[in-house]
């Protein structure tokens, strides 16, 4: 009977701090619409969100931001930082091609996301335009102060700073620190995304 007894408060010590964690997660998190950031994250997954100042945001962040104060908020992975120079060159017959000088830097680089290898079912657009937003040949933009080039992982289907223009770093909510739904996702939602030298 003893043993019994001590199963029963082991699994309720451990069923209980479990459930209230998978609810505290399910009130807390901010829920995901639209398929611009798929397969990172799916319209119905949840995410947890870290409020930030947009100063603090780093490169390949999934931040959680407006492009104006009353606009939507959307998804969206950063790729230009403030003094950066960006350019998208688009290919109908090769994954888009998102490059980048990092500030202070004399080289380029371009953006390897594993999402965007597997997306050309439509046209990206060349960019960028003096506002961020995406004209008819790649050139490279600077990036002005306080302003973000922004992205979705899903390319070639995301509205994004290419239809919108630079995003306010002020104008960044939080941080996507971590999806908690579906439980057969739970975890980061980095991707491997990184920068590679430009050939």
């Amino acid at each position: 009977m003893a043993v019994r007894r001590r199963l029963t408060v082991v699994v309720a010590l451990v069923a209980v701090p479990t459930t209230v964690a998978f609810a505290a997660a399910a009130v807390l998190s901010v829920p995901v619409t639209g398929q611009s950031m798929a397969p990172t994250l799916n319209p119905g997954d949840r995410i947890i969100v870290r409020p930030i100042d947009g100063a603090a945001v780093e490169r390949f962040d999934l931040v959680v931001a407006r492009f104006t104060p009353t606009g939507p908020a959307v998804v969206k992975r950063v790729i230009g930082l403030p003094g950066d120079r960006v350019s998208v060159e688009d290919s109908s017959t090769a994954p888009v091609l998102v490059r980048v000088q990092p500030d202070g830097d004399d080289s380029w680089y371009a953006v390897q996301n594993p999402a965007w290898a597997s997306h050309r079912q439509s046209s990206v657009g060349d960019c960028c335009r003096p506002d961020g937003r995406a004209g008819s040949r790649p050139q490279a933009e600077l990036i002005p102060p306080g302003m973000l080039f922004v992205v979705g992982d899903n390319i070639d289907f995301s509205d994004d700073s290419r239809a919108h223009g630079w995003l306010p770093a002020r104008l960044v909510d939080g941080r996507v620190v971590a999806r908690v739904m579906p439980p057969g996702r739970l975890g980061g939602a980095d991707r491997g995304v990184m920068l590679r030298p430009a050939s």
